[in-house]
């Protein structure tokens, strides 16, 4: 199934619902709509704070997980804060 949307007069957009946002997919829209993409990126979040923030939080959550990993496979699982 696809939507559709009209854009002003001149494009009419047919997007199916598992479309997710990949550069390639977001390449692949017509010009104005890229345009206004990479401008929200710019106004929302011109220092690149947002982007950094979620890539840090993701990093974290991945070394945790590393951690309590070896923390198991050296016998050391559950930490407590006594141990910490």
């Amino acid at each position: 199934m696809k939507r559709e949307a009209s854009i002003g007069t001149t494009w009419t957009l047919r997007i199916k619902d598992d479309w997710t946002p990949t550069p390639k997919n977001i390449n692949a829209l017509p010009e104005p709509l890229r345009a206004y993409i990479h401008d929200l990126k710019t106004v929302c979040d011109p220092a690149g704070d947002v982007t950094e923030l979620f890539r840090l939080q993701t990093e974290n959550r991945m070394l945790r997980w590393e951690c309590e990993r070896l923390a198991k496979k050296a016998g050391e699982w559950p930490i407590t804060e006594k141990s910490a």
